[in-house]
């Protein structure tokens, strides 16, 4: 049965009985193909709909060259194609149906907001005009320096769309300010200047009004450490001030109306949101009590909030109108035995974007018509793998050492029975909040494609399990949150689906750390580390050394930044002599999250300690891996590694 016909029946069974629909099982194992083939890039992404349902935009990517296509939702051929080359998009975002927004990134050298390699990760905009084609590049062709620093969202003034966004004269980086941008012309005009004081009182965000005024400015005082929310631009009128020495409150937009902002604070283990009116004696009312929440969802064209992404391991939605959590609830229960979430939608919810993955399937995407229940097919990320390539996904849950419950994505490889299999874990990166779920990840199947067992655990300071849980990573790096990982390979072992003697790890940017720390502040457990972008020295600066940086770092490790005792005693650069197995590292030299330094100085220090140890630097490449020909090269080196030091 196709996924189609599948949503088909699931749809009208959910809106008339509750009733859900079976899948066949799938195809036995074949050859997998090359590991390429794990290793390319999706071919399609950034899908997204414009507010009032009119166009489909998404990124086409061939041979790592990617391309914007936009097009009727009702179908037909593309309204526009814009080639944009081998550059990395972030995202995407519309203004109306009339605009769509690109947001570009390249490593450009620039102080002072460099790193050690003196790179920093510069934004480009393009705005593309549906009606026209017509392309304009934000800040281009003006006295400003055509990088944008930050968005400030779009509206619509006397029926022309405007942006907002951060930027600063050129040759005057200290001068960045908000400009009011014509999507058309490209025309900026000043709109919000920062003060010379920002050093002690430094504005954090502001929210608009429909007419692009400012209704609303939080700010934050560096000397008293509180928080601030204020009426209007002036900020004069308080409306509310907080205590806030760990950066733990933020203006998170408009509430359920357009008089109304959100403001949310984790404190004592728990996130509260507050609604706030923005007229003089309104009184704030708690929302979302009790509920453990991932993101808030808002309408796309009004940016008021209409509901909430639930934290977990599958998607789930709070929203406030009855009809639209009718609508979310279809959407979210269709395609039983696949992963789903809504990537996007338009104001009124009776059209989404939908995405489904794993079991059988590496990524598809549907447009999907609420209100009659039609579903179609409009892509997939990974063509050339076929049903048969996808390993399937499961849960694995245990126990922690100090009897905490982790829980686990395993995925097995086919055609061989779940015994004594060899096993890669897999810790994800962030590392706080982050969460592996169930789906289609292409670095584990690609692993699994060789006959390796893959485990990735959601360890303590992952998302989706509440802020207590999170909050568990404090002081616990290279301690309990590497045992956590450990006691994964034991629990495996011990029910007889691993050979606890042939177990790699394997991981990037936190998960690089912590595969380096597997094999040098821990013993015994793995024949061989890969680490991708990955921390040795956690005295070492990631980024800028102030404000909430600075701050995570206190929180994390119970100290400023560098120089203590407590961190040295925690990175493996300094306990490279000890290292007890093979490492290889991979590093882009582009990279502006994590300083490639991390791994030359780590594989100096085995190079002197005479481990074994290869290192891989990468041309071009960033954090994120979004080069085709790199991505590719990480991938096979990543396994041909494995597969010397740990043969299935």
């Amino acid at each position: 049965m196709s996924i189609k016909n599948l949503w088909a029946i699931a749809f009208a069974a959910i809106i008339l009985s509750g009733a859900m629909a079976t899948v066949t099982s799938a195809s036995a194992q074949t050859s997998p193909p090359p590991l390429e083939v794990y290793g390319s890039l999706p071919a399609i992404d950034h899908m997204s709909i414009s507010p009032g349902g009119k166009f489909v935009a998404f990124l086409l990517v061939k041979g790592g060259d990617r391309r914007v296509v936009i097009r009727h939702y009702e179908g037909g051929p593309p309204v526009t194609i814009v080639p944009l080359g081998k550059i990395k998009v972030t995202a995407t975002h519309w203004a109306g149906d009339e605009h769509l927004l690109v947001f570009m990134e390249k490593a450009t050298t620039i102080n002072p907001w460099a790193n050690r390699d003196n790179k920093f990760p510069a934004t480009y905009v393009y705005s593309i005009e549906t009606k026209t084609a017509a392309v304009t590049q934000i800040f281009a062709k003006t006295d400003l320096a055509p990088l944008v620093f930050g968005y400030h969202g779009v509206r619509k003034i006397q029926g022309r769309w405007v942006g907002y966004f951060s930027g600063f004269p050129k040759g005057n980086l200290f001068r960045t300010a908000i400009y009011q941008v014509d999507l058309i012309t490209g025309a900026p005009t000043l709109f919000l200047d920062y003060p010379p004081e920002r050093d002690t009182k430094s504005p954090e965000d502001q929210i608009l009004d429909d007419n692009g005024k400012i209704i609303a400015r939080s700010y934050y005082n560096k000397n008293t450490k509180e928080w601030s929310l204020y009426a209007g631009a002036s900020g004069e009128d308080l409306i509310v001030r907080r205590p806030d020495p760990e950066y733990e409150v933020s203006l998170e937009g408009l509430g359920r109306t357009p008089d109304t902002v959100l403001v949310s604070e984790t404190r004592d283990h728990q996130l509260t949101v507050e609604e706030f009116p923005i007229r003089a004696g309104g009184q704030p009312k708690r929302l979302f009590d009790g509920v453990a929440i991932q993101s808030f969802i808002r309408d796309p064209a009004s940016r008021v909030l209409i509901g909430v992404y639930l934290e977990g391991e599958h998607q789930s939605a709070v929203m406030f109108d009855p009809s639209q959590q009718t609508r979310m609830n279809a959407a979210l229960a269709a395609f039983p035995g696949y992963e789903k979430s809504v990537v996007s939608m338009t104001s009124d919810l009776s059209k989404v974007i939908l995405m489904t993955d794993g079991k059988d399937d590496a990524g598809t995407f549907w447009q999907v018509d609420l209100k009659t229940g039609k579903a179609d097919d409009i892509g997939e990320a990974y063509p050339s793998l076929k049903p048969e390539n996808v390993a399937s996904t499961e849960w694995f849950r245990y126990k922690a050492g100090d009897g905490l419950d982790i829980a686990a994505v395993l995925t097995l490889p086919r055609g061989k029975p779940a015994q004594g299999l060899p096993l890669i874990v897999m810790p994800h990166g962030g590392p706080i909040s982050f969460l592996d779920i169930l789906g289609f990840d292409w670095w584990a199947q690609a692993f699994a494609s060789r006959g390796y067992a893959v485990l990735q655990p959601n360890f303590r300071g992952s998302g989706g399990y509440g802020v207590a849980f999170q909050e568990m990573s404090r002081g616990e790096w290279g301690r309990k949150m590497q045992t956590d990982l450990s006691d994964g390979v034991f629990a495996l072992a011990a029910k007889g689906v691993i050979d606890a003697k042939r177990v790699c790890i394997v991981g990037a940017s936190y998960g690089g750390y912590a595969a380096l720390a597997g094999v040098t502040l821990q013993h015994g457990v793995y024949r061989c580390a890969v680490s991708v972008a990955g921390l040795s020295d956690l005295g070492m600066p990631q980024s800028r050394a102030f404000g909430e940086t600075k701050t995570f770092f206190k929180l994390e490790f119970g100290n400023d930044w560098a120089g203590s005792s407590a961190l040295t005693e925690r990175s493996p650069l300094f306990h490279a002599e000890e290292a007890d197995a093979p490492i290889l590292m991979i590093h882009g030299k582009d990279d502006t999250t994590v300083p490639i330094t991390h791994s030359q100085y780590m594989q100096s220090r085995l190079e002197k300690a005479g481990k074994i140890v290869e290192y891989i630097e990468l041309e071009g490449e960033d954090h994120n891996f979004w080069k085709e020909e790199t991505r590719r090269r990480m991938v096979k080196a990543s396994v041909d590694f494995v597969e010397k030091y740990n043969p299935d």
